[in-house]
């Protein structure tokens, strides 16, 4: 191997590792994120909500996490535009969840609002059923 293709293979495993470290930082929100809904619905159907409210509000689910009591769930997203979005759903109580959302790196107030109120409507509509249509 001569020096160029050494630093060649050098830049290469650099930008590999830059990017890993870029997303494992997408996994947690960049600060604390404030409880700004509360839902009415059960909470074995909070998956399947956040799965109807994220199409409705154009970002995907990249990854999904609980907390150790089982009472906390917080979701990686990313928008339609590649930005990092995040949204905790918390179970407060028998039929109440409560739910904050934060869209990209400084927030996006209507964004936030938009996926906050797609997966509450789902929630909702789930409540109390086995299943319920997609409202469109």
């Amino acid at each position: 191997m001569n020096a160029r293709d050494a630093v060649s293979s050098a830049a290469v495993c650099t930008i590999v590792l830059g990017l890993s470290a870029c997303a494992a930082d997408d996994a947690t929100p960049p600060s604390p994120m404030a409880i700004s809904s509360v839902a009415t619905g059960d909470w074995d159907d909070i998956d399947a909500a956040v799965d109807a409210g994220v199409s409705a509000a154009e970002v995907a689910k990249v990854d999904v996490r609980s907390s150790a009591d089982s009472l906390t769930r917080t979701y990686q997203l990313r928008t339609i535009t590649d930005e990092p979005a995040w949204l905790i759903a918390q179970r407060t109580g028998v039929g109440r969840v409560s739910l904050g959302a934060r869209v990209g790196r400084f927030g996006d107030p209507q964004r936030e609002a938009g996926l906050l109120r797609a997966v509450a409507e789902r929630l909702n509509a789930l409540y109390g059923v086995d299943w319920a249509p997609l409202s469109k």
